[in-house]
């Protein structure tokens, strides 16, 4: 079988956070002269399929966390950043490079993620509100009573599982604060993103 890390087909970003989410453990507290807005909530739901009939894998999930030096890394230093939305090219015949998917516009920011944790089929995690601008404006939603919703940007393959359409992901990115989530049980519109970056897709 190929090695995970070796997979470079695609570019996944794809929203994944529950259409129930929840926010609890809620907390207002003072940075400096600035407030952050600190919750708990769930990231990702696994083993369901979701509104784009596709499927995610918890222990690939939580694999991809436990030995990704990057994101380990940034967990200790509470530095494992998302921002406002996926990063997408603007104008339709830019390219938007390979790294900038990859990593986190810092001007960007809106949020820092926490401590995530599996509990049964759920991906959660303690999410606190940045310093800058784009933070402060996620806190004030949030603080309005926004449910926050958050999408998975990863580098990911296709593949059926027990005949289910079954994303596969090679390299966890981070999760982005978005305004649309397609997980748990759902029916609708396509809603994932591919930014294909060679090599054919897996399906």
């Amino acid at each position: 079988m190929q090695d995970l890390d070796s997979i470079a087909d695609l570019f996944v970003c794809e929203q994944t956070s529950p259409l129930d989410n929840t926010v609890t453990s809620m907390d207002v507290r003072k940075v400096g002269n600035e407030s952050v807005v600190r919750f708990d909530t769930n990231l990702q739901s696994f083993e369901i399929i979701n509104r784009n009939g596709r499927m995610y894998l918890g222990d690939n999930i939580w694999d991809r966390i436990v030995h990704d030096d990057e994101i380990q890394t940034c967990l200790r230093g509470n530095r494992w950043f998302g921002e406002m939305d996926h990063p997408f090219n603007r104008i339709e015949t830019e390219k938007l490079s390979q790294a900038r998917m990859r990593k986190v516009d810092m001007s960007n920011r809106s949020h820092v993620i926490i401590n995530p944790r599996i509990k049964g089929n759920l991906l959660k995690a303690t999410i606190e509100s940045s310093c800058n601008d784009v933070g402060k404006g996620f806190r004030d939603e949030v603080l309005r009573g926004m449910i926050p919703a958050f999408s998975c940007r990863a580098v990911a393959r296709m593949e059926r599982r027990n005949n289910k359409p079954t994303v596969i992901v090679g390299k966890l990115v981070t999760y982005d604060w978005v305004l649309y989530e397609s997980h748990p049980e759902a029916e609708g519109s396509e809603n994932l993103t591919l930014k294909f970056v060679g090599g054919n897709v897996p399906i």
